[in-house]
């Protein structure tokens, strides 16, 4: 995906939906390199999104965009329609194919995950190579 997306606002002249279609719009063509489908599907999503976060502006929905389309968990090509209903699932940050945090506020991955399996084994191994336990 060589090119940097950058999604500037629209210049302000058309109405809240529009400019805020013209983002996904250009997000989708910037991700897939084709036109993206739009039919009353993707406007009633984009309706019921506006409706629910009026105080949202086309600056954050647009970071938001960019943190969908860089994310890992969802299949190629997803309408609008689909990801439009779990937009805030990408308000903070990317997400990785399993839908966790890709990163950790500071640009790199979070650790894996350590369940309490994990660092009782550690625990052991470590007591046995120091020959406290067989």
């Amino acid at each position: 995906m060589g090119d940097d997306l950058r999604l500037t606002p629209p210049d302000g002249n058309g109405s809240r939906f529009a400019d805020f279609r013209d983002l996904v719009e250009r997000a989708y063509r910037w991700r897939w390199k084709r036109p993206c489908p739009w039919s009353g599907a993707e406007a009633n999503q984009l309706s019921r999104l506006l409706k629910c976060s009026p105080t949202l502006d086309v600056r954050e929905f647009a970071r938001w965009l960019k943190n969908y389309f860089v994310s890992e968990d969802y299949p190629p090509g997803e309408r609008p329609s689909r990801f439009l209903p779990r937009i805030y699932n990408y308000s903070v940050d990317a997400v990785d194919r399993f839908s966790r945090p890709a990163h950790n506020g500071n640009g790199k991955r979070p650790p894996d995950m350590v369940n309490a399996l994990d660092i009782k084994k550690k625990q052991l191994a470590e007591a046995r190579s120091r020959g406290e336990i067989d």
